[in-house]
C-alpha cells in the first residue's frame, strides 16, 4: 500500500471509531498508526485532521458551507 492509501486508510478509520461505527483499534494497531504519522510531516497531519473532522461534521449532519476549522497552534517544547 503506499503511502497516500494509508494516510487515506487512517482517515477512514479515525471517522469511523469518532462516529462509533467501529471500535477502538487493539493497542499494537494504535502504535502502528501512532508511528505511521509521526512520521509524516506537520502539514500532512493537519491535512488529516482537518479532514477527519470535516467528514464527521458532515457526517453528523453538518453543512459544508458551515464548516469551518479553528487553527490554533501550540508549540510544544521538551525540557
Amino acid at each position: 500500500m503506499d503511502i497516500e492509501s494509508q494516510k487515506e486508510a487512517y482517515v477512514e478509520q479515525a471517522v469511523m471509531v469518532e462516529l462509533g461505527r467501529i471500535g477502538e483499534p487493539n493497542e499494537s494497531d494504535r502504535a502502528v498508526r501512532i508511528r505511521f504519522w509521526q512520521s509524516q510531516g506537520d502539514a500532512d497531519r493537519m491535512r488529516a485532521v482537518t479532514e477527519i473532522n470535516r467528514r464527521v461534521y458532515l457526517a453528523r449532519g453538518g453543512s459544508q458551507d458551515n464548516f469551518k476549522v479553528k487553527k490554533e497552534f501550540v508549540r510544544i517544547v521538551r525540557v
